[in-house]
């Protein structure tokens, strides 16, 4: 079928239907592109020469019926029965030949660079498509491989049926006096939105005076801000940004991580990836504060990328003997203070930077309590909001309380989904510091469910230390050392240091201190967590 031609443009080569690949020159290639850009549209042998022609080659229009005689050869085109090229006569070629090759992975793409408008008003201009591919080459960087799209005529949200888009950067080239700028208007793709414009003068960008990386690096750091700061967003913001940056939630397969090492290799790669993203966050994060240092929106999202990272990649940190914590608390402290005027206004800000201040501790406590709990009366609404009060919370040994917003929280989130996972882990977390085992194992037999459909090794966390479930057991027996001893030192970091009744943090560790004593001995438990729980390592609950 027609929609089944593949046309490399950057490569030259077409892949027809039937399997063969056919080479094609320069000028057949432009005037390829030209027409499948254009679909049912008639274009002029005027249009066509424009847009193969190097300086000084003979226009002539037999050249344009030479050039598409050629073209429908290699294409196995019939001229008088034409599936992709047809001939208007009087008036040009137009490609009758589904779109759909091109309008297909255009559909696929995360974000398209395009439309661009005002070309024709700067046909002087020759760097205008240059600058427009350089932006489209930097944005393409900043996502993974095949989310990024080119569409100079990109069609409206209206013309695609099913799939399409989720952002656009559109480029609109305009003279004003002597000199020509670029807009680029960041856009939500079906609905249009605004969410930001940035300018520069197209001497700027073409010449390198204004670092389109950079500026590809703003515009996607605004667009990072938006997806994690606008509603619904039910997953809490640390893990929001990481799904923001992915670009999609990640749900497993019912059973596939039913096998014990399948579950453990799982999480080496989601850690990894989680990292990388993490990584690409901070660089676009930090782009937006170079270009703007009093944004507190990005402050805060900063800081939360900061404390994603031990919040998703903490044991392969640990494991990997990385250890930046109090340069990072150093930070966090620094962005969430500096941004609190601003985002106390915000019921979901405010929860954010109540999580963060009581992370670090550092006699800002109090304070996250006054926070959160503020932002719980101003109707906050979301599983991940709810999520973080309940487990400041259970910090400050209130349990039935922060069960109730514990529970609203895994009733407002799908089974399979990180907020889910997150509010059904701080629900075993609540119970567990209250020594509350009886209920515990109740909660455990939908920990354990969160665990096989989502491949997360976090039963041996949370099982009864009494009674451990058999899956802790085989996930413990499949741990490396290093990653063992990891472990203990991100629940202790993560949340066992935060209860205020050290008890209460003693006894979230119990389970998982003692399958890892069962199997690795005493000096399983590193000296940090010792020294904060001594006798841990011989402690039976």
């Amino acid at each position: 079928m027609p929609s089944e031609l593949k046309f490399e443009s950057e490569l030259g080569y077409v892949d027809l239907p039937a399997g063969q690949r056919v080479t094609l020159t320069a000028s057949e290639r432009r005037a390829l592109a030209l027409l499948m850009a254009n679909p049912k549209r008639i274009m002029t042998r005027d249009q066509i020469l424009d847009a193969v022609s190097e300086p000084g080659s003979d226009k002539r229009d037999r050249n344009v019926d030479f050039l598409i005689n050629r073209l429908r050869r290699k294409l196995v085109d019939d001229a008088r029965a034409p599936r992709y090229i047809a001939t208007r006569y009087g008036e040009g070629y137009v490609w009758v030949g589904e779109e759909g090759c091109a309008r297909q992975r255009l559909a696929r793409a995360k974000f398209v660079v395009g439309p661009l408008r005002g070309l024709g008003d700067l046909r002087q201009h020759d760097d205008r498509r240059r600058v427009a591919r350089a932006l489209y080459a930097a944005v393409a960087a900043e996502f993974a491989d095949g989310d990024v799209a080119f569409a100079p005529d990109c069609p409206p949200a209206a013309e695609f049926d099913g799939a399409r888009p989720d952002h656009a950067a559109e480029l609109t080239f305009y003279r004003d006096g002597a000199k020509a700028y670029c807009i680029v208007c960041l856009r939500e793709f079906t609905s249009g939105r605004v969410i930001a414009v940035r300018r520069a003068t197209l001497d700027d960008l073409a010449s390198g005076r204004v670092d389109l990386v950079r500026f590809a690096r703003l515009l996607i750091g605004e667009l990072l801000c938006d997806r994690a700061s606008s509603p619904p967003r039910h997953a809490p913001l640390a893990l929001a940004l990481l799904i923001g940056a992915a670009d999609e939630e990640y749900v497993a397969e019912a059973g596939a991580a039913a096998n014990i090492r399948e579950i453990v290799a799982f999480q080496g790669a989601a850690d990894r990836r989680n990292r990388a993203l993490a990584a690409r966050n901070d660089a676009q994060l930090r782009a937006l504060l170079a270009d703007d240092a009093d944004d507190a929106n990005a402050k805060l999202l900063l800081a939360a990328n900061i404390f994603s990272r031990y919040a998703t990649c903490g044991v392969s940190m640990f494991a990997d003997g990385e250890d930046t914590r109090a340069r990072d608390e150093d930070e966090i402290e620094l962005l969430v203070t500096q941004a609190l005027p601003y985002v106390r206004a915000n019921s979901e800000h405010a929860v954010v930077a109540a999580q963060l201040l009581h992370f670090i501790g550092r006699g800002y406590e109090d304070l996250a309590r006054d926070l959160a709990e503020s932002a719980f009366l101003d109707k906050l609404y979301s599983a991940g909001g709810l999520a973080v009060v309940g487990q400041l919370r259970a910090f400050a040994g209130e349990t039935d309380a922060a069960l109730v917003c514990l529970n609203q929280a895994i009733d407002l989130s799908a089974p399979g989904t990180s907020a889910h996972t997150f509010a059904t882990a701080l629900k075993c977390q609540a119970l567990a510091a209250a020594a509350r085992w009886d209920v515990l194992r109740v909660a455990c037999t939908e920990l354990d469910i969160v665990c096989r459909n989502t491949g997360l090794p976090l039963e041996p966390m949370y099982t009864d230390p009494c009674q451990p479930t058999p899956s802790a057991r085989r996930l413990v027996q499949a741990l490396p050392r290093r990653q063992a001893a990891a472990m203990l030192l991100f629940c202790h970091y993560l949340f066992a240091r935060r209860f205020r009744d050290a008890q209460a943090g003693r006894n979230t560790l119990l389970s998982l201190s003692r399958l890892l004593t069962d199997r690795f001995g005493a000096q399983i438990v590193p000296p940090e967590v010792q020294g904060a729980f001594p006798g841990l390592s011989s402690e039976r609950a």
